[in-house]
């Protein structure tokens, strides 16, 4: 188990040199490097290797090293292991909306609705059709945690080099 855990860090590695790279050429193999230690750890932690993969065919998709075509079958796989994972669900519609397919792409957005309410109030998704108020009447909208400043703020996963959310 400690060999699959150092593989599985290792494929995390890989990932984040291949994210730091500017050249594609040379991403490419840092990624192809990520993919090919998750795939060594498959049997032993199947879950964490299909997130780890996930994300890798994301990252490859973003800077068009990989058609969106790939995110939507890695995040089925995902789905194999855990069939309520709420984000792989959205990372599928934001795919399938990339390749045009609308229909697709918002059955996947009901599906992760469906699996979690929450994603709706995202004032950075903006999934939700209005504003919810607070206790004393107040829309959200209006106090200072407006979406245009935690736009500024935070950078979504999806448009971002980095993995994580960047803060001012």
């Amino acid at each position: 188990m400690r060999r699959h855990l150092l593989l599985a860090k290792s494929a995390d590695q890989w990932l984040q040199a291949g994210l730091a790279e500017t050249d594609p050429a040379r991403a490419r193999v840092w990624f192809d490097e990520a993919l090919a230690h998750a795939a060594r750890c498959r049997a032993a932690m199947p879950l964490r290797t299909a997130l780890e993969a996930s994300a890798i065919t994301q990252a490859m998709a973003d800077r068009g090293l990989a058609p969106w075509s790939d995110v939507v079958d890695a995040g089925e796989r995902v789905l194999v292991h855990d069939p309520r994972h709420t984000m792989t669900m959205v990372r599928i519609a934001e795919a399938l909306a990339r390749t045009g397919e609308a229909e697709r792409a918002a059955e996947w957005a009901r599906r992760a609705l469906e699996a979690d309410a929450s994603f709706a109030l995202d004032p950075l998704r903006r999934l939700a059709p209005s504003w919810p108020s607070t206790k004393d009447g107040s829309s959200l909208r209006s106090s200072s945690h407006t979406s245009a400043e935690l736009s500024r703020r935070v950078k979504p996963w999806h448009r971002s080099s980095s993995p994580v959310p960047l803060a001012p």
